[in-house]
């Protein structure tokens, strides 16, 4: 529930895109990923 305090890589983006678009990821519905370093949770 730490933020990293600075900005998420380009290449972290990817690679959630890369498994958003997988059949690893089949079961996932209806459900929000935030890729912000953690600043969401605060």
């Amino acid at each position: 529930k730490h933020a990293v305090k600075e900005f998420v890589p380009v290449e972290l983006i990817g690679q959630m895109a890369v498994f958003i678009a997988s059949e690893n990821a089949s079961t996932l519905t209806g459900t929000s990923l935030p890729i912000d370093g953690g600043w969401n949770a605060q």
